[in-house]
């Protein structure tokens, strides 16, 4: 599942730090940054995942929803790949960044439009990478995201895999698995 289906969105960078994340038995260190689309138009809230687009914007018209001023999704796409262009008419990515973690999706609602910010966390970092982050602060790059090729940094999950197949068995049969959404909250009608 890619997170983003849009090509070559353009992206800020609005803080970054180290940090350190557990992986399986080590801490390793790692570089978090955030980063925010703004304006966040209804394009981009589909090609993000369509309860975003349903949550943020009227189903008719490409109006922000009203009476929301923040929603923070519980999106948990799999680590990506970030390959990361100076302008949109680049061919070339300027650099790779590779099993990207993902989290904490979160719209807030301006004076006009919304904007989207999340954070991305990939490490340990190399020096150009480093330096690529630094540069790329407070300014604008263009990503493509891709999933990366299978997790390398986490165990494997049986435990969901086995929750699924049971609720899949409870609600019709081994086909059906596909169709659940697990981990995501439906939103509340406001009707």
């Amino acid at each position: 599942m890619t997170f983003c289906t849009m090509p070559k969105l353009g992206l800020f960078c609005t803080t970054y730090k180290p940090t350190t994340e557990k992986r399986r038995t080590e801490d390793i260190t790692v570089v978090r940054v955030t980063l925010q689309v703004e304006p966040l138009t209804v394009e981009i809230a589909a090609a993000i995942d369509p309860l975003v687009r349903r949550t943020l914007f009227r189903q008719q018209h490409p109006e922000p929803a009203p009476y929301m001023h923040e929603v923070t999704f519980a999106l948990d796409p799999p680590r990506q790949q970030l390959h990361v262009f100076a302008s949109t008419d680049s061919d070339r990515a300027s650099i790779l960044l590779d099993q990207v973690a993902i989290g904490r999706v979160r719209a807030r609602r301006g004076k006009f439009a919304w904007a989207l910010a999340f954070h991305a966390t990939f490490g340990p970092p190399d020096a150009k990478q480093l330096l690529f982050v630094q540069q790329w602060f407070r300014s604008q790059r263009f990503v493509t995201f891709e999933p990366s090729e299978g997790d390398l940094f986490e165990e494997p999950r049986e435990d969901l895999d086995d929750a699924i197949r049971e609720t899949a068995e409870t609600f019709g049969g081994e086909d059906e698995p596909a169709k659940l959404m697990v981990g995501r909250r439906r939103p509340r009608s406001t009707h």
